[in-house]
C-alpha cells in the first residue's frame, strides 16, 4: 500500500467528543471538590451563625471525601486517557497533557487546603479539625 504523505492516524469525532465529555465531567468534579474543601475551612459554615442551610453543612461533611476519591480515580482515568491516546496516536497530545497539568494543579491546591489547617492542629495538640 502506497504511503500518501498523510497521517494513517486520525483522531475520530468519537474519541474528540469523549475527550471533551471526559474533560468537562472532571473539571466540574474538581470545581465542586474546591467549593467543599473552601467551605470546610470557613468557620462560620459550621456554626449556625454563619447563615448556611443545614443539608448543605450535612453534604459537605458527609460527601466531601467521597467526592475527593472520586475525583482521584477520574484523574488518574483521565491520565491513562491521555497517555493512551499518545501511544496510539503516535505524537504528544499537548492540549491534554496542558489540561492534565491544569487538572492535577487544581487537585493539589484542593488537597494542600484540605490538609493545611489539619496538620497544623495537630501538630499543636488540638483536634484533627478543630478551628
Amino acid at each position: 500500500m502506497a504511503r500518501t504523505g498523510k497521517s494513517e492516524y486520525k483522531i475520530s469525532w468519537v474519541t474528540a467528543c469523549s475527550v471533551m465529555a471526559l474533560s468537562l465531567v472532571l473539571l466540574l468534579v474538581l470545581l465542586v471538590l474546591g467549593a467543599g474543601a473552601w467551605l470546610r475551612e470557613v468557620q462560620l459554615f459550621w456554626r449556625n451563625a454563619g447563615g448556611y442551610p443545614v443539608w448543605l453543612r450535612e453534604m459537605v461533611y458527609y460527601w466531601f471525601f467521597p467526592w475527593y476519591g472520586l475525583s482521584l480515580v477520574l484523574l488518574c482515568f483521565w491520565q491513562i486517557f491521555v497517555l493512551q491516546a499518545t501511544l496510539r496516536f503516535r505524537r504528544a497530545v499537548i492540549p491534554c497533557y496542558l489540561l492534565s497539568a491544569f487538572y492535577w494543579g487544581i487537585f493539589c491546591l484542593i488537597s494542600y487546603i484540605t490538609l493545611e489547617n489539619n496538620i497544623l492542629n495537630l501538630i499543636n495538640g488540638r483536634a484533627f479539625h478543630a478551628h
